[in-house]
């Protein structure tokens, strides 16, 4: 009799999920056969991927033009170590209020407009930024002959292409663009905009960065951007570099989509409830179940939520900056018979797993499904995976994914949980998931052969003074040493949050750190134990238990920062400090300073800031108890 209802079970599940795909024949191509990867069993989730076809590139115009293919190490680390990222628990937010006001900015000496972006960073900026800012003489245009060029620039090379306003961006008297190479979120040499003839140009002394575009009113706001990497451009022989079409589009908006798996052609769905910022930030859902985002800063991380009649409800952290990003919701029917044949097959009573978390994934190789990969939560490593068929029916006999390159996780605990992805014995790739009790965590893990480089800077977070350490991050295969601060690392394009935890020198913090994966560079500002300390004394911060302390860097503008949800009983503390470190009063942040929030209740929060100029940043920070999160807002 159990065999026949478990038979009847598995066949209303295979029912669930086949009867919408059309039937035909299924191809796998063995990816593995080109890939060459091999094992390290000491860290926690990591990714690289070595091949002779894989093309190293430079930071220097010379290495560009000379450097030879080189091959990338890849490791992978032992299932059962558990990794140095935080756990944390579910924890129920609200609501906050921005205040928002517009800073104008004049043109100077040159005719130039500079933002309040800009002048904090040449200006007002902590000393190692100022350090590494180098300006042209000739701001603004490029110098007409030789003798006009400074020393430092007789090497420079000229990029030029054509420039396009796109989605009826359009140039008038009270507009002006601004082209410039950002290295490292530092506006380095300004270019030049021919209008007439569609064109932009400008000199550079390094290969480094990216050049970007932007539409600006007289009020410095920021109307519409583009940008190109220059790791990407042809280097020939000349000076003269033809670049691609540089395209300026409206500021980006944060736009996505929300989406039924499976969904009842009988009945019209009822439009989802979305919200972002620690659940209190309601999101418009059109029709079409299309939503959006306003002034929301790329590479800012949210947990986006989604609920609807008759669907569980699901989340996923996301990352601003992606094309678009999705989100799928999953009927009840459908989840609950999923419970039931994983109750069946490991032999446990089925109201255990009634109101159990679900995580649902799917492992990809440039956005196609891979079969063969193994599953791991390594904050959970006793969990196991259940894995899918290529009917898409979960089946107990599977020890990793088939072509479907579905897997699933039933009852993790609740929090923040770091899901590590191998392939053989080989590491694939990571994903990090908010998992609450009763909902589906969304956890695809994307790999990728594209990759790029990527400079690591490590230095004290007010001297400038380089510092030498070890940190390890979720996308390498093995510890970073970085020797004198400075360090040179391949990273595969994947837009995705991803953490480092630094191994300090005595006298400074080891902490968390933060980054995309699509970064064109990584800062680690160092904390220094007995400047915090001191922090704590003249703010007279009582610390509570199970707390931590998030510290966030912030250069562009004066702003205020939030942690998401928290009300006026909240243990949290705020501290402003400007760039040399000195406690700021009042309730504002400055240009280039930033603020210390001590008490931090453990678990996921989300930290906000928002800028005079009314974008707003924000990042999901998982807090343990006396553990330091530290976070670097910009945008470039």
């Amino acid at each position: 009799m159990i065999g026949k209802a478990l038979s009847l079970r598995i066949l209303m599940f295979a029912l669930v999920s086949i009867l919408p795909i059309t039937a035909g024949k299924l191809k796998f191509v063995p990816i593995y056969k080109i890939l060459a990867i091999k094992a390290n069993k000491k860290l926690p989730p990591h990714i690289a991927y070595t091949d002779s076809h894989f093309e190293s590139q430079n930071n220097e115009w010379s290495d560009l033009e000379k450097r030879a293919k080189q091959s990338i190490g890849v490791g992978l680390n032992d299932v059962g170590i558990q990794g140095p990222y935080v756990l944390t628990q579910k924890r129920e937010l609200e609501g906050f209020t921005i205040r928002k006001s517009v800073e104008t900015v004049a043109p100077n000496t040159l005719g130039v407009y500079k933002t309040s972006a800009q002048a904090a960073q040449e200006n007002e900026g902590p000393q190692w930024l100022k350090n590494i800012v180098r300006e042209p003489a000739a701001l603004g245009r490029a110098p007409s002959a030789p003798e006009e060029r400074p020393q430092n620039m007789m090497a420079a090379k000229r990029v030029t292409g054509p420039i396009e306003l796109t989605q009826g961006l359009a140039v008038t008297n009270e507009h002006h663009i601004e082209i410039r190479r950002s290295d490292e979120g530092v506006f380095r040499e300004m270019g030049h905009v021919d209008l007439m003839k569609g064109s932009y140009s400008i000199d550079i002394d390094d290969a480094t960065g990216a050049i970007v575009a932007r539409l600006l009113n007289k009020a410095g706001i920021v109307l519409g951007e583009g940008s190109i990497r220059l790791s990407k451009l042809q280097v020939g022989e000349g000076r003269l570099i033809y670049g691609p079409r540089l395209e300026i589009s409206p500021s980006p908006t944060w736009t996505g989509k929300v989406s039924y798996h499976y969904p009842n052609p009988k009945k019209a769905a009822e439009l989802p409830q979305v919200t972002t910022f620690g659940g209190q930030n309601p999101v418009v859902v059109n029709q079409k179940g299309e939503i959006s985002l306003e002034n929301v800063s790329k590479n800012s991380t949210t947990v986006v939520r989604a609920e609807a009649k008759d669907f569980m409800p699901a989340s996923k952290i996301m990352v601003a900056g992606e094309k678009s990003f999705g989100i799928s919701m999953f009927p009840n029917s459908m989840m609950e018979a999923l419970k039931t044949i994983v109750a069946d097959q490991k032999n446990i009573v089925h109201s255990r797993l009634k109101d159990s978390s679900i995580v649902w994934g799917t492992a990809t190789l440039d956005g196609k499904p891979l079969s063969g990969v193994t599953v791991i939560s390594e904050t959970d490593p006793e969990a196991k995976a259940i894995y899918f068929n290529e009917f898409l029916i979960p089946d107990s006999k599977l020890t990793s994914t088939s072509s479907s390159g579905l897997y699933a996780f039933v009852d993790l605990g609740d929090g923040f949980h770091a899901l590590l992805a191998q392939r053989g014995d080989a590491y694939l790739g990571h994903q990090n998931v908010e998992v609450e009790a009763g909902s589906v965590a969304i956890g695809d893990i994307q790999s990728t052969l594209h990759t790029e480089p990527v400079r690591v800077r490590a230095f004290d977070a007010f001297s400038g003074e380089p510092i030498s350490l070890v940190a390890n991050l979720q996308s390498l295969s093995e510890p970073l040493q970085i020797n004198e601060g400075s360090a040179s690392i391949v990273l595969p394009q994947v837009s995705r949050m991803s953490m480092i935890y630094t191994e300090a020198p005595a006298t400074y913090v080891s902490a968390n750190y933060f980054y995309n994966d699509q970064d064109s560079f990584i800062h680690l500002p160092m904390i220094s134990s007995d400047w915090l300390a001191e922090l704590k004394t003249i703010a007279k911060v009582n610390e509570t238990p199970q707390a931590g302390t998030i510290i966030g860097f912030f250069g562009e503008e004066r702003f205020e920062a939030y942690l998401a949800g928290q009300d006026k009983d909240s243990p949290a503390t705020i501290i402003y400090f400007d760039a040399a470190g000195r406690v700021v009063d009042g309730r504002q942040g400055v240009a280039g300073g930033g603020f210390v929030i001590f008490n931090v209740p453990y678990g996921t929060q989300e930290t906000v800031i928002v800028g005079v100029s009314e974008k707003v940043f924000s990042k999901v920070v998982p807090v343990d108890t006396d553990t330091v999160s530290v976070l670097t807002f910009t945008s470039y």
